[in-house]
């Protein structure tokens, strides 16, 4: 299934191409697997775990302000509980 790109696996993508990483390094960074990645990166995966955000915030390298940016998009794609 297809699914639209979010805000998250966008601003994911960005910060790897600033980087000059691929999917592969940065996968390999973040000690997680390429598909993975790519499920991210394509909105395929829309919640990824905290864990998983954290390790790729690090591997990349990210400073607070792009961290809370990547934690913002990932609030502002949750479903609403109300």
């Amino acid at each position: 299934m297809h699914r639209k790109r979010t805000d998250l696996g966008l601003l994911i993508i960005g910060y790897r191409k600033k980087a000059r990483m691929s999917q592969t390094e940065l996968a390999l960074e973040a000690q997680i697997t390429p598909a993975s990645l790519a499920r991210i990166e394509s909105g395929e995966t829309r919640y990824p775990r905290s864990k998983t955000l954290a390790t790729l915030c690090d591997a990349l390298n990210l400073k607070e302000k792009d961290r809370l940016k990547l934690a913002s998009a990932l609030l502002a794609s949750a479903p609403n509980p109300y």
